[in-house]
């Protein structure tokens, strides 16, 4: 019986703040193209906001939020806000937290 293989994973820390603060305004110009090419996946139906910011641990981020009422249920239904960004190559994955 073969053992089953060890996904590889690779975190890299910044060696301090400062170079951390750094790389993350270094990628906020590919994460905001990034939110546009799924805000054009999604259609015009949906208005979209994109809101580029540093997370907690001083990541760069791209939140993309439906901003029309029925937004929370079309994510449910069809999963508008998902396929999006399938479609635009990103990959989606369920957020972890961490209490």
């Amino acid at each position: 019986m073969m053992a089953k293989p060890i996904p590889a994973s690779l975190t890299i820390g910044a060696p301090n703040k400062a170079f951390g603060q750094f790389l993350a305004e270094g990628v906020k110009p590919q994460l905001e193209k990034a939110a546009v090419v799924t805000r054009g996946h999604i259609g015009d139906q949906l208005p979209v906001k994109i809101t580029i910011l540093n997370n907690q641990q001083g990541r760069a981020v791209a939140l993309l939020t439906l901003t029309h009422p029925s937004g929370i249920a079309r994510q449910l239904k069809s999963g508008v806000m998902t396929k999006g960004a399938a479609k635009a190559g990103l990959e989606v994955r369920r957020a972890r937290f961490r209490v």
